[in-house]
């Protein structure tokens, strides 16, 4: 099984940013590069009510994370596949970036405002 992607801690599987139209679920996401060194870059996190609803081709940030090399999109590993108990912590996760122009939508805490 493939190292974890861990976010601050958290949690996360990849899958091709095309098949986040199959999440049918809500939860944390993340558009994502994949890059060379097996690593990722984040280009836009927000809390969904349902990933494949809001985290497509409509969202007002795709054509510009297409624009930064988007090919990953990131989901909590008990949305984006079977649920399956944690994997233990591995220092070889790969490295987590943010892209100078991430950006970090928090629904969540804008309506508890």
């Amino acid at each position: 099984m493939a190292d974890p992607i861990l976010i601050d801690g958290a949690p996360f599987c990849a899958v091709s940013h095309h098949d986040g139209r199959f999440i049918r679920a809500p939860g944390l996401a993340a558009l994502a590069r994949r890059d060379a060194d097996g690593g990722y870059t984040v280009l836009h996190l927000q809390h969904c009510e349902a990933i494949n609803r809001e985290m497509g081709p409509g969202h007002a940030r795709w054509g510009r994370a297409l624009g930064q090399g988007l090919n990953t999109l990131l989901a909590p590993p008990t949305v984006a596949s079977r649920p399956r108990a944690a994997d233990p912590p591995s220092p070889a996760a790969p490295p987590i970036r943010w892209h100078a122009d991430a950006v970090f939508q928090d629904r969540t805490l804008a309506t508890a405002a």
